[in-house]
């Protein structure tokens, strides 16, 4: 299947906006047989959501550019119940699952998973590092399901002072 742009989205989507969409979804091979429906919201204070039960996701094209991390974040929700179900619910569980699932969505600082004092200003600087502790809580999360726990202990000790990947292992 593909995706599917709504008309009222289409009427405001620019070339920009359609290209972070496309390369977005790309990242989803889990979504390639199902018909994932792209629309609009004007709510204020979101940036987007997701109508989970029919595969859609709405974005906020009027407020500010919109960010693969958004459109990614809003995508991942499709593989949560009631949707495929494959990740955990919950909307931290969603902010860890896609900045872990690719670089192209550091673009912008998680939503519900907190990185302070991390600021939108410096979110550059710690991104790929904070995507790194990601995957590993993934991988903790094997063995420990309290992983959400590890993470945050794990992001609070770097961003407190500098640290090196290799003093924090994921448990086996």
């Amino acid at each position: 299947m593909a995706l599917v742009f709504t008309g009222p989205l289409l009427n405001r989507l620019t070339p920009q906006v359609r290209r972070k969409i496309e390369r977005a979804y790309s990242k989803f091979p889990e979504l390639a047989d199902r018909r994932v429906i792209v629309g609009i919201t004007h709510k204020r204070g979101l940036d987007g959501y997701a109508v989970v039960e029919d595969f859609c996701i709405r974005l906020n094209v009027n407020r500010r550019t919109v960010s693969h991390f958004t459109i990614g974040h809003e995508l991942m929700h499709l593989l949560q119940k009631p949707g495929l179900g494959i990740i955990p619910d919950g909307e931290i569980q969603c902010d860890i699952w896609t900045l872990a699932r690719s670089k192209l969505f550091l673009d912008e600082m998680p939503s519900y998973l907190e990185v302070h004092p991390c600021t939108d200003e410096t979110w550059e600087h710690h991104a790929t590092l904070v995507r790194e502790l990601c995957i590993r809580a993934i991988e903790v999360r094997r063995s420990n399901r309290r992983y959400i726990v590890w993470l945050k202990n794990m992001l609070q000790r770097y961003l407190d002072g500098p640290i090196q990947l290799e003093l924090f292992p994921a448990p086996a």
